[in-house]
C-alpha cells in the first residue's frame, strides 16, 4: 500500500510540473540582451509595449550590466529598482498610472564583457509587482531606473539619486516587433521632457502576468514542488510508523 501511495503521488507531482511549465509562457518578450545598453540612474528609460487582449500583469524581468571595471565587484547599483508604467502621450510617455520601488539583491548571469582592461558585468532582475490590467491593442510604456524615485505632486517632479552610475539596461538588437530606440527623461531636467535616444536598439525586457483568469506567471520553482511533495512522503511515512 506503502509503494502504491508512493507511486501516485509522485505521478501527481509530475503531472502538477508538467501543467505548471505549460503555464510558463510569457506575456510579452521585447527581445534578449546583447551587451549594449542605456545609462539608467541619470536617467529615467523607457519602452513601449503593446498588447493583443487585456492582460492582467503582475510582473517582470529585465537585463543590466554594470561598467564600474571590475570583475564582480559592483558599486553601481543602487540596490533597488524603480519601476513606472505609463500611457502613451502623442508617441512619447505621457502621465504614470502605477510605479513602485523594489530592493533586489545583485543575480549575475556569469556573462562578463572586457573591454581593454575593464570588465561590464550581466545581471538579471526578475520581481513580481501589484496586479496592473492593461488594456487591449493600447499603448504602454515601462521606464526603468536605478535607485528609489518618489513623485512630487507639488512639483510635478521625480525625486530620488539621479547621479550617473554607469549602470546600464541591456539593450536588444531582436526586438519585437522592431527595433525603434527608446525614450529617455534626464533626471537633471525633467522640465525639457522626453527625449528619443539615438541609439536605435531597444532594451530587453519581458512582462509576465495572465489572460482570461489563466495565471501564466510566475508560478511555483519546479524544486519547491518536489520539496513539497517530499514531505508529504516523508509525512505518510511517519504517520504509519505511528499507528504500528
Amino acid at each position: 500500500m506503502k509503494k502504491l501511495f508512493v507511486s501516485g503521488l509522485i505521478s501527481f507531482l509530475l503531472s502538477i510540473l508538467s501543467v505548471t511549465s505549460g503555464n510558463a509562457s510569457l506575456i510579452y518578450n521585447n527581445g534578449t540582451p546583447d551587451g549594449r545598453g542605456k545609462e539608467f540612474t541619470a536617467w529615467i528609460v523607457a519602452q513601449d509595449f503593446t498588447l493583443n487582449e487585456e492582460t492582467t500583469l503582475n510582473g517582470m524581468r529585465f537585463w543590466a550590466w554594470d561598467g564600474d571595471g571590475s570583475i564582480y565587484d559592483n558599486d553601481a547599483y543602487r540596490g533597488q529598482i524603480t519601476y513606472i508604467i505609463y500611457g502613451d502621450n502623442a508617441g512619447k510617455p505621457g502621465a504614470f498610472l502605477d510605479y513602485g520601488t523594489v530592493t533586489l539583491p545583485l543575480n549575475y548571469t556569469g556573462v562578463t564583457y572586457k573591454v581593454g582592461s575593464s570588465y561590464y558585468n550581466e545581471l538579471l532582475f526578475e520581481f513580481t509587482i501589484p496586479e496592473f490590467t492593461a488594456a487591449a491593442n493600447t499603448t504602454y510604456y515601462l521606464g526603468l531606473h536605478n535607485g528609489e524615485l518618489t513623485w512630487n505632486d507639488t512639483t510635478n517632479m521625480w525625486t530620488g539619486y539621479h547621479t550617473r552610475e554607469n549602470f546600464y539596461w541591456s539593450s536588444t538588437r531582436n526586438a519585437y516587433p522592431q527595433n525603434d530606440g527608446g525614450i529617455i527623461l534626464n533626471l537633471y531636467h525633467q522640465n525639457y521632457g522626453w527625449d528619443t535616444d539615438t541609439d536605435i536598439y531597444e532594451e530587453a525586457f519581458q512582462l509576465l502576468g495572465y489572460v482570461d483568469g489563466q495565471v501564466l506567471s510566475p508560478v511555483p520553482e519546479p524544486a519547491t514542488i518536489l520539496l513539497v511533495g517530499i514531505g508529504l512522503v516523508g509525512l505518510g511515512t511517519t504517520r504509519k510508523k505511528f499507528k504500528k
